[in-house]
């Protein structure tokens, strides 16, 4: 019962960190690039404030159509029958084993189009971001895109984005109108609101689809949902926050029966319906899943005669246990920082660390001593450059010690930062097994000190436990 409890104190400590992901928001000079492709004829809200009173301002801005981001266009085969066929994706963050997968369906099932509802980055570094537009610039079908929370609050040293993204876009196909909004900052402004009942009311006797990142609400909002939205914390939020905004944004979906709201960033599939409006939010297509059993997806949607089809497709298994889930988060983010690591240096700060550690302990019990290695994996979330929450797993072996340790603890650099300096750490958890040839289990805190230096980390410490003492190095 204890290994469980603090299990799942290990799992809530990182999952909470990973699904409200801090970040320190850069000033970022965008460059105009040549490629076409880039030039997006849509709306820059803040270039349109001054206008928005204007009705044929804003008319204008909404004649202004969308434009896939890898300049394909969208045939309309009149021997259809008008049937239209997309998929909608969300949440890859640079996976690309998974999006391979995604594209080789793309390739074989030929649909019109694709909708992709952001997050395509996990921290948000130039490197990651041009690898994930190029990607997406290589598709076979027209690809339209919106921002997502890690595709804007960015980590790492920049000098351009790949794309400058419009707040709001529009296209019809096959008498479907499709609205792309930017909601990722979790909000919608009065402006953008004008701009969106001005949109609907042009285009009110078609089919109309709203696609964005972050969603209106969930089936089923907890009471931590709930009580999360009102603080107001500089971190993320499953929903938008605004209870007035998200009001005025359903009652505008009501008023115009919009058939369908699609959104992804929480990386679970969810469904519900209110005042007749369907809205959905896929899983992800590439992202960490934020449970068990919950699956990598995309959606497979019809539109025929009215009548929209939607089926979810599997691309890969949720993991069936807490110790593959741990294992898929773990070398998932290794190989994030290890892609931005070489491409940026150690001026790169993982938003989650990821860190093996070699070492030796000596272990006091009453009057004897053991001395025996230790092997941990540890996984961190930074919150500024020099504060690391993290959690880790420890496997203490000896001569007569066989034991297991799970940590959640705090690492803070007093000298220099978080690639380069000296820290200290405090960790709290549990631990079970052999020790001196007897069973013993016990929880621990401990303290240490050390020094970082990029990969290299050397520390020195001491653990009190229910059940032993025990210097580490």
């Amino acid at each position: 019962m204890l290994i469980k409890s603090f299990l799942f104190l290990f799992l809530t400590i990182f999952l909470i960190s990973c699904s409200n992901n801090i970040r320190i928001n850069k000033t970022i000079e965008t460059e105009s690039k040549k490629n076409k492709i880039v030039n997006y004829n849509s709306l820059d809200i803040n270039k349109y404030f001054s206008k928005l009173e204007n009705k044929k301002e804003i008319k204008k801005i909404i004649n202004e159509k969308a434009i896939p981001i890898n300049g394909l266009k969208i045939i309309e085969d009149k021997n259809t029958n008008n049937e239209l066929k997309f998929f909608f994706f969300s949440d890859s963050h640079s996976k690309y084993q998974t999006l391979n997968k995604f594209n080789d369906i793309i390739n074989k099932e030929k649909p019109d189009f694709v909708l992709d509802g952001g997050d395509t980055v996990y921290d948000g570094t130039e490197a990651e971001l041009d690898k994930a537009y190029k990607f997406r610039q290589n598709m076979k079908v027209p690809v339209y895109l919106v921002n997502g929370s890690h595709d804007v609050y960015l980590n790492g040293i920049f000098k351009k984005l790949p794309l400058n993204m419009p707040t709001i876009q529009s296209f019809d196909v096959k008498g479907v109108h499709f609205i792309l909004l930017d909601n990722e900052s979790y909000g919608i402004s009065d402006e953008l609101f004008k701009i969106i009942e001005s949109d609907l009311e042009i285009n009110k006797n078609k089919t109309i689809i709203f696609a964005m990142h972050v969603p209106i609400m969930t089936s089923n909002d907890s009471v931590i949902l709930k009580i999360w939205k009102n603080l107001h914390l500089p971190m993320g939020s499953l929903t938008m926050r605004n209870e007035d905004e998200i009001n005025h944004f359903t009652s505008l979906m009501n008023k115009y029966k919009v058939s369908l709201i699609l959104t992804g960033h929480t990386h679970k599939f969810d469904e519900s319906i209110k005042d007749g409006v369907k809205y959905i939010t896929t899983g992800s297509t590439g992202g960490l899943t934020s449970g068990l059993n919950i699956h990598q997806e995309f959606l497979d949607i019809n539109i025929k005669d009215g009548k929209i089809d939607i089926k979810r497709v599997k691309l890969k298994e949720g993991s069936k246990n807490p110790i593959t889930f741990l294992a898929d988060t773990f070398f998932y983010l290794q190989d994030i920082n290890l892609f931005n690591h070489n491409a940026l240096g150690w001026n790169y700060y993982p938003s989650s660390n990821i860190q093996y550690d070699l070492g030796a302990r000596i272990t006091e019990i009453k009057k004897s001593e053991n001395i025996s290695s230790i092997l941990s994996a540890t996984i961190g979330r930074n919150i500024s450059s020099n504060i690391l929450l993290f959690s880790s797993f420890k496997l203490i072996t000896g001569l007569s010690d066989l034991n297991f340790q799970l940590n959640a603890g705090l690492n803070y650099t007093f000298i220099g930062d978080y690639n380069r300096g000296l820290f200290l750490n405090s960790t709290i958890g549990c631990n079970t097994g052999i020790i001196n040839r007897d069973l013993s289990s016990g929880l621990q805190f401990g303290v240490a000190t050390g020094l970082n230096y990029e990969n290299f980390t050397f520390s020195f410490g001491f653990e009190k436990a229910t059940n032993y003492n025990a210097k580490t190095a």
